[in-house]
């Protein structure tokens, strides 16, 4: 394909004019993309030739012109960082009385030991839901009471 156009006029107090970039530019999308294909030309070029085209492709053509002594710095591309891992300690979880399922009720609370944030329910619900304490679990601050056959679930988080 072959582009032709006619020089930009100097604009005061702009840089002058250094070159061109001609670009055809695919209209087809594929993946959120477009396939571009072009040249630069030096100050006094008023046309250029864009080759490899696709024939059955539409393209839409732009021709911008340069300005400045050249293109702007190039930079260093940082690593990107790894993210300092948060608490990685698994908290432990005791309950006195120790769970005995065949165990006659010896005793009207339980207590709750443990290095993280401790969570229950007393109606069986789950105590942990997403990683997180469920809608029904309460943060124990105090023994719980039991007062009678109650399905204890207890979470250190």
């Amino acid at each position: 394909m072959q582009v032709k156009w006619t020089t930009a006029a100097a604009q005061p107090g702009a840089a002058a004019v250094t070159g061109y970039s001609v670009v055809a530019i695919d209209q087809a999308i594929t993946n959120g993309q477009q396939v571009q294909l072009g040249m630069r030309t030096g100050a006094s070029a008023t046309q250029s030739t864009i080759a490899n085209l696709n024939p059955a492709s539409t393209y839409t053509v732009e021709v911008r012109s340069l300005a400045g002594p050249r293109m702007s710095d190039a930079y260093t591309v940082a690593p990107a960082t790894v993210p300092q891992p948060g608490d990685t300690t698994v908290p432990t979880l005791a309950l006195s009385p120790a769970p005995d399922p065949g165990a006659v009720i010896q005793t009207n609370s339980v207590t709750v030991t443990g290095d993280g944030q401790n969570f229950f329910t007393t109606d069986g619900s789950p105590v942990v839901s997403g990683g997180l304490p469920s809608d029904t679990a309460r943060l124990y601050t105090t023994p719980i009471a039991i007062t009678g056959p109650t399905t204890l679930k207890v979470a250190s988080i």
